[in-house]
């Protein structure tokens, strides 16, 4: 991953414009931010596929996503 950064995941930045750099005000790494944005990625994805499906969703499906 790159070693630099922009991060909005947090209220600790500045004016709330967002970090930029090798790691944000919280300490957190670039890595870890892109980790991040990606793993809310799949998240947002993942509800995106469940949506309208509520009732066809076993308790192993569930059991799995959580």
């Amino acid at each position: 991953m790159s070693k630099n950064m922009f991060c909005f995941q947090c209220e600790q930045t500045a004016g709330c414009a967002g970090c930029t750099g090798k790691m944000g005000v919280c300490g957190k790494s670039a890595d870890v931010a892109g980790i991040q944005d990606r793993l809310t990625g799949a998240l947002i994805g993942l509800g995106h596929a469940a949506k309208g499906n509520e009732g066809k969703l076993t308790d192993e499906t569930h059991r799995l996503v959580i």
